[in-house]
């Protein structure tokens, strides 16, 4: 093996980056973590590696950090069981790989983040749109609204989340943040209680004030039958008479109109 590839490993050629997770070490399951790796300026790429690995998990050039050197973030959108583990992280600079950061070790714990503790964040609100009465077979969209920054927004019906996802929060127009849950017809299935919630980097949210959402028993899915035909057939057919009356009449003017005109009598001859 040639000198220059030994190089790249040598240890204490570089300066040790440092490693940290945001929001900690300490993650509830299901919830995100990020790894922030920092270099000095001269650093190129970033690398996350854990328990030894020979395979980094990831490549990451780096930006400024806002004092003289460079980082670069590894998110994790979900602590699990196999996530869990020793990170560290290493920086690439000029053919030379630097030593690994000192450890930091992710923990997952069993809380529930489903359930989350009351009061630690400001309750979103919910509303139906157009309305939480709607028609059978009409669409309705949930709007769920936070004044906070936030990751990503739920919605739930009864207790349970709905099968509409998870969404990403997006800016509506007054410095808050909200998601759309769009259900295109509702039926008896869709109907009952909703909730949102949304998680923020300390954890999920209270759950909102309540939305009943009740569905008529208008089927707007099928055109209107019965009476309601009858009478729209019986407005064509006045339409239709009463356009005959009107062009007889004019029929009978253009008709009077030429006869006039040829009983005019007409003076003596010279």
């Amino acid at each position: 093996m040639e000198p220059e590839i030994l190089l790249c490993f040598l240890p204490g050629a570089l300066p040790k980056p440092s490693l940290r997770a945001e929001p900690g070490p300490v993650i509830p399951r299901g919830q995100p973590v990020t790894f922030l790796c920092r270099g000095p300026a001269g650093a190129e790429f970033f690398y996350l590696w854990k328990d030894g690995s020979a395979i980094p998990l990831g490549i990451k050039p780096g930006y400024p950090d806002g004092t003289q050197g460079l980082e670069a973030s590894f998110l994790i959108p979900a602590v699990l069981e196999g996530t869990a583990g020793s990170y560290r992280c290493s920086y690439y600079h000029v053919s030379r790989m630097s030593e690994r950061s000192e450890p930091v070790q992710l923990q997952m714990t069993e809380e529930d983040v489903t359930a989350p503790p009351s009061g630690a964040l400001p309750k979103p609100s919910l509303r139906a749109e157009p309305g939480p009465v709607i028609p059978r077979g009409r669409p309705v969209t949930f709007v769920c609204s936070s004044l906070v920054w936030t990751l990503q927004f739920r919605l739930e019906k009864d207790g349970s989340p709905v099968p509409l996802g998870i969404k990403p929060g997006s800016q509506d127009g007054t410095q808050g943040l909200e998601a759309r849950f769009l259900i295109p017809a509702v039926s008896e299935d869709t109907a009952g209680r909703y909730h949102c919630l949304y998680a923020h980097v300390y954890g999920w949210s209270e759950r909102s004030e309540p939305v009943q959402l009740q569905v008529t028993e208008e089927d707007v899915s099928a055109p209107p039958s019965g009476p309601a035909s009858r009478d729209y057939t019986m407005e064509n057919s006045i339409r239709l008479g009463l356009a005959g009356v009107v062009l007889l009449i004019l029929v009978a003017i253009l008709v009077e109109a030429g006869l006039s005109q040829h009983t005019v009598p007409q003076g003596p001859q010279q």
